[in-house]
């Protein structure tokens, strides 16, 4: 055990010679200097060993002694370390190495993939909550539990896995498709316009038509009933179907000032990096203000992963500034109006969901610097809708 002890310290041999050695075996017990291993080379030589912290001691206490000490070797830990005292990059490659070994057992990175509706944030998040994020120890997880909790908790995945390779997780999940929609033809039903209109034409597959083309029709109105009475077979009640086209009349309108402020950069920026350890932040600069007064903050994260491919627990965070200065830019009030008119004419067309637009128009006017555009536009549609028979209605 002291062998092992000597070792982990360090010890050294030393050779000494004097008129006089035995004196030097009496200052080392007045001194408690513990040494061993000592060796008479001739009347006035030996040599001893002792720890390498007593070295030092040694040599200021035989100042006033007539001696000469040598070191004849050195043993142990310390100075096996010492070879490499100005290597420095072999030293951190050293430690690196031995943290890897140890880490890799832990997740640094999780990578998703197949969700499209899902977000990521949605899926960590969840992850988060049945103990599997940063920092996890990657052989406790259990794939498992994990999906039978998170297909509980999130409705639209039907599937998924947690796969561990060293210290990254791929969760892999499979959202659910939804069932088209069975429509229930044995449920009675109407057909009620769901917007007013002059109707054009009617397809009507089924039920009692209550228009004819040419007509206005307000909104709610019954265009096809899903009761029919005949004289043969008396009321019937039946599911309507069919599509009601119909012109309808939209106006919308969009306006924008013709002198707006907007940013001038003046190329003038600066650049705060942040370390962020374990979820730890350290920030690597002077915790001093901003000084510009307007300014945009564009925030970028770069994770430290090595030439094959493992992500370590370190990520360097980067905060840039740029200064800017408002200044106030007049547009031209053409191209402000051909804006307007653009932007009006997709929200018409999104508005529209089985038709087209026939025509339209445009009012334009400005008033105390701001651009007004009015569209005024005529459309074809189909507006029927289909509405359930009031169970009541049914009993009658």
């Amino acid at each position: 055990m002291l062998t092992l002890v000597n070792f982990l310290r360090g010890s050294v041999e030393v050779e000494i010679e004097s008129v006089f050695p035995e004196r030097i075996i009496n200052l080392c017990s007045q001194n408690d200097i513990p040494f061993w291993g000592l060796r008479w080379m001739s009347a006035t030589r030996l040599r001893m060993k002792l720890e390498r912290r007593h070295y030092r001691k040694l040599c200021a206490r035989a100042k006033r002694l007539s001696c000469t000490i040598t070191v004849v070797g050195r043993k142990g830990v310390p100075f096996f370390l010492g070879r490499f005292k100005k290597r420095y990059a072999l030293i951190a490659g050293l430690l690196l190495f031995l943290m890897l070994i140890p880490g890799s057992l832990f997740i640094w990175d999780i990578q998703v993939s197949g969700n499209k509706t899902v977000t990521d944030r949605e899926i960590l998040e969840e992850l988060k909550k049945l103990g599997v994020g940063i920092g996890t120890f990657g052989p406790s997880i259990d794939p498992e539990t994990i999906k039978h909790h998170a297909l509980l908790d999130i409705g639209e995945l039907s599937w998924i896995t947690v796969n561990v390779s060293g210290s990254r997780a791929y969760v892999l999940v499979r959202e659910r498709t939804e069932p088209p929609e069975i429509v229930d033809e044995s449920i009675p039903a109407n057909l009620v316009a769901a917007k007013t209109g002059v109707i054009t034409r009617m397809e009507v597959y089924n039920g009692s038509p209550q228009f004819k083309a040419g007509q206005t029709v307000l909104a709610g109105e019954l265009l096809v009933s899903g009761v029919v009475d005949t004289p043969t077979v008396g009321v019937r009640f039946l599911h309507a179907e069919g599509k009601v086209y119909a012109r309808t009349w939209y106006e919308l309108s969009a306006e924008t000032p013709l002198a707006a402020e907007e940013k001038a950069y003046t190329g003038r920026e600066t650049t705060r990096l942040t370390l962020v350890l374990c979820g730890r932040r350290i920030n690597l600069y002077l915790d001093g203000g901003i000084s510009f007064a307007d300014y945009d903050k564009i925030r970028s994260d770069r994770k430290i992963r090595l030439p094959n491919g493992m992500t370590l627990p370190v990520s360097l965070s980067a905060e840039t500034y740029r200064e800017y200065e408002p200044v106030i830019v007049q547009e031209e009030r053409q191209a402000a109006e051909e804006r307007l008119k653009q932007a009006l004419l997709l929200q018409l067309r999104l508005k529209l969901d089985q038709g087209e637009v026939l025509n339209t128009r445009f009012d334009v006017g400005e008033q105390d610097g701001v651009l007004k555009v009015t569209l005024t536009g005529e459309c074809e549609e189909q507006i029927a809708k289909t509405t359930e028979i009031p169970e009541e209605n049914l009993k009658r």
